[in-house]
């Protein structure tokens, strides 16, 4: 895993720290949540690259679908 200081959006986010600061923002807390959420969407699968959807799932779907259409 890409290690917390590695993400280039954060060492984007701190040449910004001053102006975030002068606004109020608790600069520390929003960069470890933002930390957070970068490690968090790293382990996420992208839903294309799942296996879960397959030819079958989708033509159960539109089965379903096609009647409710048609009864229009």
């Amino acid at each position: 895993m890409e290690e917390s200081s590695d993400f280039r959006t954060l060492k984007i986010l701190d040449r910004f720290r001053p102006i975030i600061a002068r606004t109020g923002a608790d600069y520390d807390v929003l960069r470890l949540i933002l930390r957070v959420k970068f490690q968090m969407d790293q382990r996420r699968v992208p839903t294309i690259l799942s296996n879960n959807s397959g030819k079958k799932s989708a033509r159960k779907g539109i089965s379903f679908f096609v009647p409710c259409g048609c009864m229009d």
